[in-house]
């Protein structure tokens, strides 16, 4: 499947499933709410910032950041019109203060930006030249000082932990109540679907382009928050 193919797939998935999408993530990630906590400390921003949410989806973790700091501006870009839609919903307590885009994040909304978020997004990315370009974007659209934090789906650094990391998600989700059938097509859809990196690389390319105090600052099973600061 072609790179257009997949994301327009990828499109008509979070189209049906924006409406119930704050129950089914919390079924479908291990630790969501605790992962969302971390991303919101790490993401330290000065008054007044202006903040970019990639691939935002219902917009939880924007409603958290709106809330964290009262006079910031969120700008969310998302594929699905259906989330955003429903995040609109979802901020409209906040008036004036939330902006909605949709489109892909190769043509994410000019900055600058005191910090960009995303949260089980980039991983749908097209390879590694992708996502190293996607870091780039950031870079260049932050201001100096700006921080760059994700929470994301990440192999491990060896191909077996990677699937003992699988297997565990795949434990997890039967805990959660899903059937030996639904497990399956979930997996079917993070094969079809998804383009993970390991974490080291992720951390790696962030050095490369240039971004200071690179760290992973939570971790469970297959999943991660991490990212940098731009440097003054």
């Amino acid at each position: 499947m072609n790179y257009d193919a997949r994301i327009e797939k990828i499109e008509h998935t979070f189209q049906g499933e924006a409406e119930n999408w704050d129950r089914l993530t919390r079924r479908y990630q291990t630790r969501y709410d605790e992962m969302l906590g971390d991303l919101l400390i790490r993401t330290r921003v000065p008054k007044s910032a202006r903040i970019l949410d990639l691939g935002s989806g219902s917009g939880v973790l924007a409603e958290f950041l709106l809330e964290r700091f009262p006079d910031s501006r969120v700008t969310l870009l998302d594929i699905s019109s259906n989330m955003l839609e429903v995040a609109s919903r979802r901020l409209s307590r906040f008036p004036g203060r939330a902006s909605f885009v949709r489109g892909l994040f190769e043509t994410m909304p000019e900055g600058p930006y005191d910090a960009v978020v995303s949260t089980l997004a980039l991983h749908h990315l097209e390879g590694d030249d992708a996502k190293k370009q996607q870091y780039q974007r950031i870079f260049n659209a932050l201001v100096p000082g700006g921080h760059f934090w994700q929470g994301e789906y990440a192999l491990a650094s060896h191909p077996d932990d990677s699937a003992h990391n699988e297997q565990a998600w795949a434990d997890w989700l039967v805990e959660q109540g899903f059937s030996d059938d639904e497990v399956l097509e979930l997996k079917e859809r993070v094969r079809n679907n998804d383009r993970p990196a390991t974490l080291t690389d992720h951390l790696r390319w962030l050095d490369e382009i240039g971004f200071t105090q690179v760290d992973c600052t939570w971790r469970y099973i297959k999943f991660a928050v991490f990212g940098g600061r731009k440097p003054l």
